[in-house]
């Protein structure tokens, strides 16, 4: 049963108003009374509101944070390290999944405005986003936000990112150089920031050594999982076109790759070299270890954490970071 405040203030024999200044550890309450009251109430079960608290307080205390979902296991990280971080510096973080949905990010953002949050982080959905202009709320009601793994364009806010752009042109590099001339980038919706990245700079190092490649080359999945990857993989494979290399958006995408192409009869890396991102799959899923480009996970949280704080504490500039990634190289690309 819920417990009041009224309930409270009847059983320790003093006003109302005596249990608010109490309990939110506001002046005019004796000590020895504030902590009498403060026990009592611990020991009926009462739950103060958190809207009364940030009346009281002028602060909730609440930083939002939301991502795609929780199914990746850079997102679980990044769950972890950022509410970690905060609970340090003595707050609360509320989370909430977007599912890529436009619609339910911005009703969550609204959520957040509601309840007043001091700050939010906003990892994009990645799926089409034509219209995010609803993230300017925050403007409105003077809430600071960054943009964590990505941005939106068109919503002038402090970002931090991989390098995605250097990743891929690195990445078909080191491709080219091994003697690989067909490329293909496998992954999710082409007209996210990220991904256009990728697609950029792979397509500008080809064109520095006199390839043309096609949009056709970007294999996009409605969805950057296996069940998806190997479907598109058979695909490409079955057309009978030729393929040396395939970059992919994450490991699960790359094991689909792998085993697709170990199924049409072709080896790995010395028919078809195979390049991904992260290494989420645990070890020995695939036969060969795959090359993966690294990401620095922990440094992208704790940036996006000093930005909004910053910007909480009254900084104005809007900093744009895109971070290194590191290929490491392993048996899908070495012959």
């Amino acid at each position: 049963m819920k417990i009041s405040m009224k309930e409270v203030a009847k059983q320790a024999g003093v006003s109302e108003a005596t249990v608010s200044l109490a309990l939110n550890n506001r002046p005019g309450v004796n000590p020895q009374t504030q902590k009498r009251i403060q026990e009592l109430a611990k020991s009926m079960g009462y739950i103060p509101s958190i809207t009364a608290q940030t009346l009281a307080k002028q602060k909730s205390g609440l930083v939002g944070f939301i991502l795609p979902n929780t199914s990746i296991s850079t997102y679980s990280m990044l769950v972890q390290l950022i509410e970690e971080a905060l609970r340090l510096r003595g707050y609360k973080m509320i989370f909430v999944t977007s599912e890529n949905s436009v619609e339910y990010e911005k009703e969550m953002i609204e959520q957040f405005v509601s309840f007043r949050t001091e700050g939010v982080i906003i990892y994009p959905i990645v799926q089409a986003n034509p219209d995010p202009s609803y993230v300017n709320i925050l403007n409105q009601y003077k809430i600071p936000f960054v943009f964590l793994g990505g941005y939106y364009k068109g919503i002038e806010a402090s970002f931090v990112m991989s390098d995605y752009y250097t990743a891929l042109y690195d990445a078909t590099k080191h491709l080219y150089e091994r003697g690989d001339r067909h490329f293909y980038y496998m992954g999710g919706c082409r007209t996210i920031v990220s991904n256009t990245m990728r697609y950029q700079g792979m397509r500008d190092y080809l064109h520095s050594q006199g390839i043309d490649i096609t949009p056709q080359a970007y294999l996009e999945l409605p969805v950057p999982d296996y069940d998806n990857a190997y479907k598109a993989c058979n695909q490409l494979l079955d057309s009978k076109a030729t393929v040396d290399s395939i970059i992919t958006a994450n490991d699960f995408v790359g094991l689909a790759v792998y085993n697709s192409v170990i199924e049409h009869g072709f080896r790995v890396p010395r028919d078809i070299s195979i390049i991904t991102f992260n290494r989420q799959v645990p070890e020995g899923i695939s036969k060969i270890s795959l090359t993966y480009i690294e990401q620095f996970i922990k440094q992208q949280a704790d940036i996006a954490l000093e930005y909004l704080f910053l910007q909480m504490s009254g900084e104005k500039e809007i900093k744009k970071t895109y971070l290194n990634t590191e290929l490491i190289i392993r048996e899908s690309t070495i012959l």
